[in-house]
């Protein structure tokens, strides 16, 4: 297995989160109880930089359209959470343009995330992408 040197173990706190690149490809570290895990920094529905979201624990919110995910194993856990327009006071051509939109965004797929493996050697942080 191929292993990068990303940073420092002492970077990234229990808790937080940071993205890196990695030959190319966006990761993102997330420290969970002291221990690194790793994965594509997109989320699994949209593509949205997963970086942006928020870090609870295990579960990982993508800062787009709500779905979470567990950051140790990648499986999403809960499905889209979009607002309701008809709570935003829009007229009422613009409420039903929203709801179809989220009609049709509810039925896009959400793959679970890519992960990779990542650990902390001589207090570095490596990933492999292998």
């Amino acid at each position: 297995m191929k292993w990068v040197e990303v940073g420092n173990a002492h970077d990234i706190a229990p808790g937080q989160m940071k993205p890196v690149g990695v030959e190319g490809v966006e990761v993102l570290l997330a420290n969970v109880d002291g221990k690194i895990y790793a994965c594509r920094d997109r989320c699994g529905h949209q593509n949205a930089p997963l970086s942006m979201g928020r870090l609870d624990g295990r579960k990982i919110t993508c800062p787009l359209h709500g779905a979470v995910f567990d950051i140790t194993t990648g499986q999403n856990l809960e499905g889209l959470k979009l607002a309701n327009p008809q709570e935003m006071g829009l007229p009422k051509e613009m409420i039903e343009m929203f709801k179809r939109t989220m009609e049709i965004v509810a039925k896009v797929k959400i793959d679970p995330l890519k992960m990779y493996a990542a650990e902390i050697r001589d207090g570095k942080i490596r990933v492999s992408l292998e």
